[in-house]
């Protein structure tokens, strides 16, 4: 078996995942044997691993090459037996609190997740979606934040990227930012409080209990404090997740460990909808 998706295909640098709680034991299992019953699944072309009380999965799934990203992807995943199928790689994740479980494609990820709210799926779990404003006081180190109990997890978790919109002003309604740590330095309140004396406000008060900036989207880098492993999360409102994907899934292990450290420091909520994925640029 191959060690990465399929060599050289550039469509399959991300894998898009959704979340879940494992309420009322909803299990990959569980996951697996439900898809099942619209496609064929077969065994995965990355390495699965259990360690503790974390496990990692691969399957294939065969489905309509009308996901497929391109068309140089629809004739790497064209399956031997027939031309008008693609074979496409699904990873899946669980820990004691979390499911999770995504493939390269946004739209498969998003008909997947679908066919599975209709097979009763929320009964056992919710989506869980990042609370992104309390993500960012929290790296701000805001009093009252969460800031205090991350530091003593075993994963360090670091903003590289960020996509905000400013709430008041009528001549800047956001911006993008990418670098190693985007709220070190307090460059975000350097903004803010240049936008606060220098913009045009609008006509309409903001709500006093609102922050001035509101999150589109924030990547987060997770990093294994005692082995030096590393994953990349892009995150969204909606609740859908983006998974930079080493060479041969060398960073499995840490992304359920990533969303963990989210769950635990309670940067996550439930909600029954089904996550978007919507594409946009990378920074």
């Amino acid at each position: 078996m191959k060690k990465e998706p399929i060599p050289k295909l550039s469509d399959q640098r991300y894998f898009h995942v959704a979340v879940l709680s494992r309420r009322k034991g909803l299990s990959l299992s569980w996951v697996w044997d439900a898809l099942e019953r619209d496609a064929r699944v077969d065994s995965g072309r990355l390495p699965s691993a259990s360690n503790g009380t974390i496990r990692h999965e691969s399957r294939i799934i065969t489905e309509s090459p009308i996901y497929a990203g391109s068309p140089e992807a629809v004739r790497a995943l064209a399956t031997s037996e027939n031309a008008g199928t693609c074979d496409y790689d699904i990873i899946g994740f669980m820990t004691s609190e979390l499911v999770m479980f995504g493939t390269s494609y946004s739209r498969l990820t998003h008909v997947l997740a679908g066919r599975l709210v209709r097979q009763r799926m929320m009964e056992r779990g919710w989506f869980l979606r990042p609370k992104l404003v309390p993500l960012a006081q929290m790296f701000q180190r805001r009093p009252g934040s969460v800031a205090k109990r991350a530091a003593k997890l075993d994963v360090a978790l670091q903003a590289t990227g960020l996509t905000a919109f400013y709430r008041g002003s009528k001549n800047f309604k956001g911006f993008r930012v990418s670098g190693s740590d985007v709220f070190g330095e307090g460059f975000i309140e350097m903004i803010s409080g240049w936008l606060e004396s220098s913009s045009e406000k609008v006509d309409v008060e903001t709500e006093m209990s609102e922050p001035p900036f509101g999150y589109k989207m924030m990547r987060v880098n997770a990093t294994n404090r005692l082995t030096g492993g590393s994953a990349s999360l892009t995150m969204r409102p909606d609740g859908s997740y983006k998974v930079w994907l080493h060479k041969g899934g060398g960073n499995l292990p840490e992304v359920p460990g990533a969303v963990s450290a989210l769950n635990s420091l309670g940067l996550l909520e439930e909600n029954a909808e089904v996550p978007k994925w919507a594409e946009e640029e990378e920074m």
